[in-house]
């Protein structure tokens, strides 16, 4: 799979899964995996535990790898 597709395929399905989690769930994600925060600072901010941050990326994270699976194996954003 290029590089260009496979990041179309993580897009679309990160975009999925935004729309089937509460938006808290994905606050967290966002912050701590898009944008890079520390724990600690999605922590504070957010007034989670950080045990419920690194709970949210792991969770969140296994529903965009499932996510991507089914839209390749649909052959969505060109991979097929």
């Amino acid at each position: 799979m290029g590089g260009r597709v496979a990041e179309n395929l993580m897009e679309a399905a990160l975009q999925n899964v935004r729309a089937a989690i509460k938006p808290r769930q994905y606050q967290i994600f966002d912050l701590y995996v898009t944008k890079g925060w520390s724990v600690p600072e999605v922590s504070r901010t957010l007034r989670v535990s950080t045990a419920q941050v690194y709970l949210t990326k792991h969770r969140v994270l296994a529903l965009v790898k499932k996510e991507a699976r089914r839209l390749e194996r649909q052959g969505v954003c060109g991979t097929a």
